[in-house]
């Protein structure tokens, strides 16, 4: 039950930042898409690729909110 939970906020975070206007509205969804990713790797039981995934992912959300804001 956790994971289709966590597989269709997956998939609502992903198709939101895809087709948000607003560029903060679509960084933010796509944290979402990155903390859902590394939740379901926890769950599954590989800690360090959901630690890893979160990582990467707030690298890439600091370098695209610094590049759409300039």
């Amino acid at each position: 039950m956790i994971f289709e939970i966590l597989a269709v906020g997956l998939i609502i975070s992903a198709i939101l930042a895809l087709f948000l206007d607003e560029v903060v509205y679509s960084v933010a969804a796509l944290s979402g898409t990155f903390l859902f990713t590394a939740l379901i790797y926890y769950l599954n039981g590989a800690m360090w690729a959901a630690i890893f995934q979160f990582v990467v992912g707030i690298g890439t959300l600091a370098i695209l909110f610094l590049s759409g804001e300039m």
